[in-house]
């Protein structure tokens, strides 16, 4: 077992008595207290769980549900080269697939590109957050996907910012 592993590694005078060596404490506690910090209570701001609220009450921060089998998209024109598109998101419960595109209309009609390819992620622990230089003017749509699931809406909270690439220097 475990304890058989440990004393592989640690001799057994080493090893407290609780993990099965035969160290104790002066006054024979097989737990080592006077030498060992068995830890206490965690600060919250160092838990690793969602909190949805924390963030959505962040400046600049939208909510919306998305429907089970539906996309949200959110449009922005882009009218300065080499400027930057920032997103953070986070979604409730479950995962959400996340996309970028790009367009561009002319007199042959609308060219569609796809920048950052459809691929589901989960929000578990925080925010996700990217961003992307644009090299061409247009329309970028940032497109959050809930059409696979069958059965589950998404409540989704985001942001969105631009600016140009001088800001960021």
């Amino acid at each position: 077992g475990w304890k058989e592993e440990l004393l592989r590694t640690i001799d057994a005078d080493v090893l407290p008595a609780c993990l099965g060596g035969t160290r104790t404490d002066p006054d024979g506690n097989p737990q080592c207290n006077t030498f060992i910090n068995w830890g206490g209570t965690v600060p919250q701001q160092y838990y690793l769980t969602k909190n949805i609220e924390k963030f959505a009450k962040k400046e600049g921060v939208k909510r919306v549900l998305i429907p089970r089998q539906s996309k949200f998209e959110v449009k922005i024109e882009i009218t300065e080269l080499d400027s930057i598109i920032e997103w953070e998101y986070e979604v409730k419960r479950h995962d959400i697939g996340f996309q970028v595109i790009w367009e561009e209309s002319n007199d042959s009609g609308t060219e569609i590109t796809d920048l950052i390819p459809m691929h589901k992620f989960e929000t578990e622990l925080e925010p996700l957050k990217g961003m992307l230089k644009c090299k061409k003017l247009g329309i970028y749509t940032i497109v959050f996907d809930n059409t696979y699931s069958w059965f589950y809406s998404k409540e989704l909270c985001y942001r969105t910012r631009v600016t140009n690439a001088k800001e960021k220097d």
